[in-house]
């Protein structure tokens, strides 16, 4: 099944909002749990949403694995089976499906890592040398995944440049 993904900035400790963290490669489905676990509006800041091919059942394994409460907690055992119940469970494919508010300029552009060698970095940034070009070792994080730039994030969901 296709389903969106996306880059987005997650408010811990409810109202309180304790804690911003930056999360990469967000599902729809991973996104509707983040909320139930942490307030209605944990997400957000949705950017860079991309479509991708998953599968419902790997998925669902993935999300029981990540989010299964342990003894003590709130009493859910499973909240992935709650809200996704059944072995092929029908997951929302968009974020607006799932009624999440994005905005129009929250999609990837058709080239992001040509947009991203665009930007100049910052002097002060992490990774930037003298010249002012990035360190390419500092490129991309472990594992592979993109780095995501909490101002490009609130930028695109905003539709506000940096």
């Amino acid at each position: 099944m296709k389903m969106e993904i996306c880059d987005c900035v997650v408010t811990l400790g409810g109202e309180l909002e304790l804690m911003k963290v930056n999360k990469a490669d967000v599902t729809v489905a991973e996104a509707v749990i983040i909320n139930v676990k942490h307030g209605g509006s944990a997400v957000n800041h949705i950017a860079n949403i991309r479509t991708v091919e998953v599968s419902p059942m790997r998925l669902k394994a993935e999300l029981q694995e990540r989010y299964l409460s342990r003894a003590g907690d709130d009493g859910d055992r499973d909240i992935a089976d709650k809200l996704f119940p059944g072995m092929s469970p029908q997951f929302p494919a968009t974020f607006a499906e799932a009624g999440f508010e994005v905005s129009e300029n929250a999609y990837a552009a058709d080239d992001v890592e040509g947009a991203q060698e665009a930007q100049e970095p910052a002097k002060d940034a992490p990774g930037v040398t003298d010249s002012g070009k990035g360190d390419p070792r500092l490129d991309k994080p472990a594992g592979g995944r993109k780095a995501v730039d909490p101002d490009a994030v609130l930028a695109a969901a905003t539709g506000k440049e940096k």
